[in-house]
């Protein structure tokens, strides 16, 4: 439970649906159906029920098995205003869309989420958040702009989420690491003006760091702030932002005003 006042963040991966993996062209209906509908109705379904922020990223086609095709951080005004949504028609029809995308019945394969927190973590996801400090960026700051890392490690090794977070930039900026057996994701907020930070390099020195070959790095990316076009086609600006595609190895970032 998250203390009063301060959001909750929620990490999510996810490996496509069996039936999209036995067939040629089932990557990029994937692809398709993750950027036409999944991700904006992500978007548009939650807001009623404290979504503030939302980062899906994508990793490459070709990767390990055991990598999740697409990862994502959420960030909630609470973890009560998320259970919300499961008492109602379309919280729950949010829910039960997932299972036209991902996989959940694989053990090897299952999709799953959960809060970060402080460690020791308990639950399906080890996730382990670092929150901002002395003047640090968290994720919803609008000069933001989050770096998303996916790491392939030996078969069966866990990274140290201390040693993940302390080598994820400056560590008065907020972050979150995912770390299982031969996996590590990470998310890291950095300044709009530290654009020198190069995403792919910061996963390769994280690599250096946990003993993992450079080619750990699956993906590593900046992820941008968007914006979604409304879901009315009727309204004047419809079109005015057209729809942001995901692509591999990219993300999207899409969060309000916390001012508003």
């Amino acid at each position: 439970m998250n203390a009063p006042g301060t959001p909750a963040l929620r990490a999510w991966l996810g490996w496509r649906a069996q039936r999209l993996t036995l067939r040629p062209e089932g990557w990029t209906a994937f692809m398709g159906d993750l950027n036409r509908t999944f991700v904006p109705a992500t978007w548009l379904l939650m807001r009623p029920y404290g979504l503030l922020g939302y980062l899906p990223s994508l990793a490459p086609e070709t990767k390990p098995a055991h990598v999740p095709d697409e990862v994502a951080l959420l960030i909630y005004s609470s973890t009560a205003d998320y259970e919300r949504h499961k008492t109602t028609v379309a919280g729950r029809s949010y829910s039960v869309m997932h299972r036209a995308l991902f996989e959940f019945d694989d053990p090897t394969r299952r999709s799953r989420s959960g809060w970060a927190g402080p460690p020791p973590m308990a639950g399906r996801l080890q996730a382990v958040h670092r929150p901002a400090r002395d003047e640090g960026l968290d994720f919803r700051h609008p000069q933001t702009v989050p770096l998303c890392l996916i790491l392939s490690g030996p078969t069966g090794q866990v990274a140290d989420p201390a040693q993940v977070l302390a080598h994820l930039g400056q560590d008065r900026h907020e972050a979150v690491a995912v770390c299982e057996a031969g996996l590590t994701v990470a998310w890291v907020a950095t300044r709009a003006c530290e654009g020198a930070l190069s995403p792919r390099l910061l996963g390769e020195t994280l690599a250096t760091a946990l003993k993992w070959p450079p080619s750990s790095v699956v993906a590593a990316h900046a992820i941008p702030t968007a914006e979604l076009p409304s879901d009315d086609a009727n309204t004047p600006d419809h079109d005015a932002h057209p729809t942001p595609l995901l692509v591999p190895d990219s993300g999207w970032c899409f969060r309000r005003d916390p001012h508003a």
